[in-house]
């Protein structure tokens, strides 16, 4: 048997079990809930756009279960200027279902440290393939990369855990 006859043959083993771990423990004690999300549609008061690095899990990092954020994840968590035109536009298309159809109330863009997309966007790093699609991103962000770029301890804004509406910034990274 060639190995293109078993496509399974070098998956993770760990995530196997993990989803027959799910049919077989989770699912079964959870089944209403995906019956009644399945029946009725969804409702997460909460989007969050996040970088698609697999260290950086929403639903984890806020331990929501089925049904309770909206999520799209994308290369460096990024949200991309507003373009009616004929482009592809997943992020965009997300944000316009989860404000128009869904109803959400909040929107989180969910950062984290080492980012590789940030840090190839800094770095201005050599193409990837023929796409460049990384690079690409360069002409979208470069009024970003000066700020970031001239102070080494320019840091994000963050949320206040308060629930305030105000992000709460350090000095060195207020504009």
């Amino acid at each position: 048997m060639v190995e293109a006859d078993r496509p399974w043959h070098s998956f993770p083993q760990h995530l196997l079990d993990g989803y027959r771990t799910f049919t077989s423990q989770r699912l079964p004690t959870e089944q209403s809930r995906y019956r009644e999300l399945s029946e009725r549609g969804q409702s997460p008061a909460v989007m969050v756009i996040g970088c698609c690095d697999s260290r950086v899990s929403p639903e984890v990092i806020f331990d929501a279960g089925p049904g309770e954020l909206f999520v799209v994840r994308n290369v460096a968590n990024l949200v991309p200027v507003y373009q009616p035109d004929s482009g592809a536009h997943g992020v965009s298309a997300a944000l316009e279902y989860a404000v128009n159809v869904l109803r959400v109330k909040h929107i989180v863009v969910l950062g984290h440290a080492q980012c590789g997309g940030i840090r190839a966007f800094i770095d201005k790093i050599e193409p990837l393939s023929p796409g460049d699609f990384i690079g690409k991103l360069d002409g979208r962000c470069s009024s970003s990369r000066a700020k970031w770029s001239s102070s080494a301890t320019a840091r994000p804004c963050r949320i206040s855990p308060s629930g305030s509406r105000r992000p709460r910034c350090s000095e060195s990274s207020k504009t």
